[in-house]
């Protein structure tokens, strides 16, 4: 559970997952992609903008985007980082585990 990784056979997994979905769980998902379920949490000008970016992930219940993060797949430079400092925490943290070290927003000047 605290790793945030369902594996096995599919049906297994998705039985796993229905049950994981109704007890309202944060879930996080790394490198989402407009066709995937996650993608609708997001904002519709974000699903517009983010269209075919390899780095958007993103963690969320209940249908509600808890944590936004953006991050370039080749620099793993957080081009964006938004929401409740313990979740963009968490999120930040599960890509780390995936990416390796990510930089920091960019400061603006």
């Amino acid at each position: 559970m605290e790793q945030g990784l369902i594996g096995g056979q599919p049906r297994a997994a998705a039985w796993l997952g229905d049950q994981l979905r109704a007890l309202h769980l944060p879930t996080a998902h790394l490198g989402v992609q407009a066709h995937e379920p996650a993608w609708s949490v997001l904002k519709p000008a974000d699903r517009a903008a983010l269209q075919g970016h390899p780095g958007v992930n993103v963690r969320h219940a209940d249908g509600q985007l808890l944590a936004l993060l953006i991050v370039h797949p080749d620099t793993r430079q957080v081009q964006r980082a938004e929401g409740d400092a313990f979740h963009l925490d968490r999120l930040t943290r599960d890509v780390t585990r995936a990416l390796g070290t990510v930089a920091p927003v960019a400061a603006q000047p």
